[in-house]
């Protein structure tokens, strides 16, 4: 099951597009309650998925022509893709980060010691380093893999056993915004920065919700939508006066933001919780009338307490 604590993050990992753009990859990586070589990986932003070829599943059409009305469609595959442990470098990127993190350290310490008073006998011990590390009180310490021989490294993951899955996700959204008429693009000229659009657009749809959480979106454009999203995402020039803000060297940019709302369960770390109980009787007094006598033959009358019923 995925564990929730310690969460690594682990920066410039090579993609499948950093041999071709030199960008690389940021995720945070979470760990395996019963498996030390596995972790989950979460990507800190989408991406374009990749075909088979390495290019990015990205289609953009625009159509005119004489007595046609102009216009485009624009479809791709965004994905949280994982990182490729067969690509070069990033497995020694990832066991880098995991070995640099404290926590991380801090728990595999913790996984030593466990195994070495479970080793001597030393169930107070024992049942102290289960909290730290996060494991149930019915779990079996003595039959946690151990050498006594080793340290804490046989607690980390190794290079030739590391894996990697996917957040389980339980449900989840994909909300894609981009141009989406003349006021959006006026909105965006008149920034004067062509790296702040201003997005009006808006597509949502659902993720796949296994391995990469690829969705399929597809732009049905008008004629400025189509214009817009060719000459902003790099597409050759049909004349010599181009579009403002763009820069045929630095390549086009992105007009589309991409955000993933989705839900996953994780194991928190052991906590103790000190319960206080506060309670309030209440209870029904029961009372009854009790005449007196008088020694000169008078009486009277008073109300006494008979009993009281519990509620």
């Amino acid at each position: 099951m995925l564990k929730i604590y310690p969460a690594v993050t682990v920066t410039q990992v090579p993609g499948q597009y950093t041999e071709r753009t030199g960008q690389t990859t940021s995720h945070i990586l979470f760990p395996d309650t019963e498996d030390k070589d596995r972790y989950y990986a979460l990507p800190e932003y989408p991406a374009f998925l990749g075909d088979d070829k390495g290019n990015p599943n990205f289609n953009l059409t625009w159509f005119y022509g004489s007595g046609y009305e102009s216009g485009g469609v624009c479809t791709f595959t965004v994905a949280l893709p994982i990182p490729d442990l067969a690509l070069a470098g990033v497995k020694k990127r990832i066991l880098e980060a995991l070995g640099a993190d404290a926590e991380t350290l801090k728990r595999a310490d913790n996984m030593l010691l466990l195994c070495q008073a479970s080793a001597a006998g030393d169930a107070a011990k024992v049942a102290a380093l289960k909290k730290d590390v996060g494991l149930a009180a019915d779990v079996d310490a003595s039959n946690i893999p151990f050498d006594k021989t080793r340290g804490r490294d046989q607690f980390l993951p190794l290079e030739s056993s590391l894996k990697l899955s996917p957040i389980p996700f339980k449900s989840g959204k994909v909300t894609v915004t981009a141009f989406q008429d003349q006021n959006a693009y006026n909105n965006w000229n008149a920034t004067n920065d062509p790296g702040k659009p201003v997005f009006t657009g808006t597509f949502e749809t659902t993720p796949s919700l296994i391995n990469s959480n690829a969705a399929v979106v597809t732009f049905s454009l008008k004629d400025l939508g189509a214009n817009l999203f060719w000459h902003a995402l790099g597409g050759p020039e049909f004349d010599s006066k181009g579009v403002q803000g763009y820069d045929k060297v630095a390549g086009g940019m992105s007009i589309i933001a991409v955000r993933y709302t989705a839900e996953f369960d994780g194991q928190l770390p052991g906590a103790t919780a000190t319960v206080m109980l506060k309670k309030s009787v209440v209870a029904k007094v029961i009372t009854g009338t009790e005449t007196m006598h008088g020694a000169w033959g008078t009486t009277w009358s008073r109300d006494i307490v008979v009993g009281k019923d519990y509620k």
